[in-house]
């Protein structure tokens, strides 16, 4: 009977160890998570399998605008517009070259609006893509 409780026991103390251990590994992901949701991914699709990833910080009210210009900023990516804040050009590349447009889409989904009126939040991928 003695050998039955002592298993018991170490059998009870070997599932709180592990459930544990489990616990704190979960904890560890836990701001991964959060850093992505923090987060926003802008891409450039030039249509002829060049394609530019950036990302950045997420902020309140952010539009998808907002995410082009600090690509504009910091790196050598140059756009024209026009007055409704739709690129006609990126990078060289005009609307019309090949009868491809600059479409706008946000996790996947096309938006027809202009880029200054489409907001987005965090773990969001915009992608401005030449097709």
């Amino acid at each position: 009977m003695d050998n039955t409780k002592t298993t018991i026991i170490w059998g009870l103390i070997g599932t709180l160890l592990l459930a544990g251990i489990i616990f704190v590994s979960l904890q560890k992901q836990e701001p991964q998570i959060r850093k992505d949701k923090d987060r926003v991914i802008l891409v450039l699709d030039y249509g002829n399998g060049k394609i530019r990833r950036f990302q950045g910080s997420a902020e309140h009210n952010m539009r998808a605008w907002d995410l082009l210009q600090q690509a504009v900023v910091s790196s050598s990516v140059s756009i024209e517009t026009r007055n409704s804040f739709v690129p006609k050009s990126i990078d060289g590349l005009p609307n019309g070259k090949d009868g491809k447009q600059w479409h706008l889409y946000v996790n996947g989904v096309r938006q027809e609006g202009s880029p200054f009126e489409i907001f987005v939040q965090g773990g969001d991928e915009v992608s401005f893509r030449f097709e």
